[in-house]
């Protein structure tokens, strides 16, 4: 009997069946005399089909993921699917590299240990990632966490590879050159421990970030009355989803906080502030009061402004060069905006790690108009996380 296809219907059975059939076709095999196939697998050996864990996604044949190695492709978008903040996770108790396993095996003081691993990219794709086995933390239950120990965050992350001179760091990028050999098995030097896929899987684990669901009912709520105010912000949105509106009428926009801000260069806060026309010439002596020149600080010219910063793209910035600016736009309306230059800071150290932090989105909804819209305003407001996921919803919208 071919070993090969024996795994295969294993694979698509419970767990008792799966050690009943063994069990016959162990007899079987001896009986036989064996076989010409082979059962013996490297650790870092192995790929197989899966379908993305967590929520909804597994009981839908259409959310399947076909896993190669190196990457894996979602046949289907599912950015209908409901999202749950439940654990994605199903430890794979009988697997060849079990927890206890791996806690004795991986320990060769003579080699050194890396992890390669499935992880989620901004598509919903699946790519390989790796790391070194003293970045990474496996848990019991099966969840595991790793951090590059590095300043300069590599995406797919980077290995270890012990040299004459010493340890020479090689990263995934470059997975297929002239050190491949290290990303896809075991040397005399290092040990590749497959983590959440293949025949020695310690998990059926995906680290996708911890993402709670979209609060659909409490937002339809909050946009069914809106205050009926020309230039000025109708609704704050903070959350770990990004939203796109249509149908919206002329004057209302859903502005997202820091889309303007760079990690390095010229950045601009479009509204840090609306205010009527008729208040220029107080907003523009306000502003000139509190002074621009070199010495002047970001906080003290945002006295009383609306901040972006703390939603720029990129963490940890030098600000330089602010200047805030006020002028009536087409509509009518009094717009306050706010440029200066960024430069990241030096010494800001972290380096890519999994799961990765959920990540916080603000969105503005403002009226930079003069006039109030005509009830009732019929529109629709898509959602989606980091990953893609998400929906829609058709709002109706009273201007009170």
């Amino acid at each position: 009997m071919n070993i090969g296809r024996l795994r295969t219907i294993l694979s698509a059975k419970p767990r008792v069946t799966q050690l009943a059939m063994l069990l016959i076709v162990t007899t079987m095999l001896v009986a036989c005399g064996g076989d010409n196939g082979s059962s013996a697998t490297d650790e870092g050996a192995g790929s197989s089909s899966s379908v993305i864990p967590g929520s909804d996604r597994e009981s839908s044949s259409s959310s399947s993921v076909i896993l190669s190695e190196g990457s894996a492709e979602v046949e289907e978008s599912s950015s209908s699917v409901a999202l749950s903040s439940s654990s994605n996770l199903e430890p794979v108790a009988y697997s060849s590299s079990s927890f206890v396993q791996l806690r004795e095996d991986t320990e060769d003081s003579s080699r050194l240990t890396i992890y390669r691993f499935l992880y989620p990219r901004a598509d919903m794709s699946l790519d390989t990632g790796y790391f070194n086995g003293y970045e990474c933390s496996v848990e019991m239950d099966g969840k595991f966490s790793c951090m590059q120990r590095s300043c300069v965050p590599v995406e797919g992350g980077q290995i270890d590879i012990p040299q004459s001179y010493g340890i020479l760091g090689v990263s995934a990028r470059d997975k297929d050159g002239a050190y491949s050999e290290y990303f896809h098995t075991s040397t005399d030097i290092t040990r590749l421990v497959d983590v959440n896929f293949g025949d020695s899987a310690l998990t059926t684990f995906i680290p996708f970030a911890d993402i709670p669901e979209f609060d659909r009912d409490s937002i339809l709520e909050q946009l069914s009355v809106l205050p009926a105010e020309p230039c000025s912000t109708l609704f704050h949105f903070e959350g770990n989803y990004q939203l796109q509106a249509e149908g919206l009428p002329e004057g209302i926009v859903l502005y997202r906080d820091g889309q303007g801000i760079k990690g390095r260069g010229d950045s601009r806060e479009y509204y840090s502030a609306l205010f009527s026309k008729e208040e220029l010439d107080a907003v523009k002596a306000h502003i000139y009061e509190t002074g621009q020149d070199e010495k002047s600080s970001y906080n003290k010219l945002m006295v009383g402004y609306y901040s972006e910063l703390k939603y720029a793209p990129d963490r940890g910035l030098d600000i330089s060069n602010q200047t805030i600016t006020a002028e009536v736009n087409d509509l009518g309306c009094g717009v306050v905006s706010t440029s200066y230059k960024t430069a990241v800071l030096a010494g800001l150290c972290e380096g890519w790690k999994i799961p990765e932090d959920a990540k916080v989105f603000s969105y503005r909804l403002i009226n930079i108009s003069d006039k109030v819209p005509e009830n009732p305003v019929q529109w629709k407001l898509t959602y989606m996380d980091q990953y893609g996921r998400g929906g829609a919803l058709d709002i109706v919208t009273q201007f009170e």
